[in-house]
């Protein structure tokens, strides 16, 4: 049985492809679980929808809701609050449905991408049994360092692999926050507006605010996990988190909206702005070190590869 330099090229290339197909099953597989999480939550915020879109419904027509705020005079008001809700229900379902639509597209285009692995495994069993056998008949101690060289190689490759997952989880992580940064500023700015020339408006508008800022919180969380996991695959840990405090009622601040519980609604929105840029400035530099350790593992994947390269030279 012979082994020439294309066999080996040929060997190397599908190594590759291994690690290659590996990743994108890997990404597979989360964007799967990512899907089953959104399309839940797809369901939930749908229920909620109609229960906001039932509450305008009944403000509108003849019920008893609308003849008990007929008396109270407040009917315009609680409609316009009912509706801020049910429009503030809307975006929040329509975001989920355009981003499960993407999830599906990338699945899609994930799945179309394995295709051409499908008979991978057969190609490189092929090879490996070829080369085996070749250096079966070579002394034994050749063939362990073989051995040897290609599981250095393999691991050298996968760690590289690991890396750069944990690399671009990282910056997935870090894009939830910078949002959640965003939001909870505007939160913030019209949290000021609220407590030195307030309304109900402002009160809803703020609330409004806090409602994106509690559902960004999610999608902070959710990457923060995955980072976790992915951090974890190359025996890193980052111990990270996100709570947000909303303990205060949308009914009391509105309702019965005065400087203090203005006040205290600001001081939890400030804290939670400061928590968020102390986790932001973490991610940043975790995200760095590995950067640069997913450098390092590069030039090592290299190193082995050259080494395997010039073993072969040798036998």
């Amino acid at each position: 049985m012979i082994w020439t330099d294309s066999h080996q090229a040929a060997l190397l290339a599908l190594i590759q492809q291994r690690n290659e197909r590996d990743v994108l099953q890997k990404q597979l597989q989360l964007l799967q679980t990512d899907l089953q999480q959104r399309q839940a939550q797809q369901s939930t915020l749908y229920e909620t929808l109609l229960k906001e879109e039932g509450d305008v419904d009944r403000l509108q027509r003849f019920s008893w809701a609308k003849l008990y705020y007929d008396l109270l005079n407040r009917r315009e008001a609680q409609l316009t609050k009912e509706q801020a809700e049910a429009e503030a229900a809307l975006s929040q379902y329509e975001s989920v449905c355009e981003y499960v639509t993407d999830l599906k597209g990338c699945i899609n285009e994930l799945t179309q991408k394995l295709e051409p692995f499908a008979h991978l495994e057969t190609g490189y069993d092929k090879l490996i049994e070829q080369k085996t056998g070749f250096l079966l008949v070579q002394q034994g101690a050749v063939y362990e360092q073989y051995k040897g060289h290609l599981l250095a190689l393999e691991q050298a490759d996968k760690h590289v692999q690991e890396m750069r997952e944990a690399h671009s989880a990282g910056l997935k992580a870090l894009e939830e926050v910078l949002q959640l940064r965003k939001l909870l500023d505007e939160a913030l700015s019209w949290g000021n507006w609220d407590m030195w020339a307030g309304s109900v408006m402002s009160s809803m508008v703020k609330h409004q605010k806090l409602d994106a800022v509690r559902q960004q919180s999610r999608w902070v969380n959710l990457a923060l996990q995955r980072f976790q996991a992915e951090y974890a695959d190359v025996h890193r840990t980052m111990e990270a988190d996100w709570q947000f405090d909303d303990n205060l009622t949308r009914f009391v601040d509105i309702f019965f909206d005065n400087f203090l519980t203005d006040w205290s609604v600001q001081r939890r929105i400030e804290q939670a702005n400061q928590d968020a840029r102390t986790l932001e400035q973490r991610l940043v530099v975790v995200i760095k070190q590995i950067k640069a350790d997913v450098e390092q593992a590069v030039v090592e994947a290299q190193e082995r590869n050259s080494e395997l390269r010039q073993f072969l030279e040798q036998v």
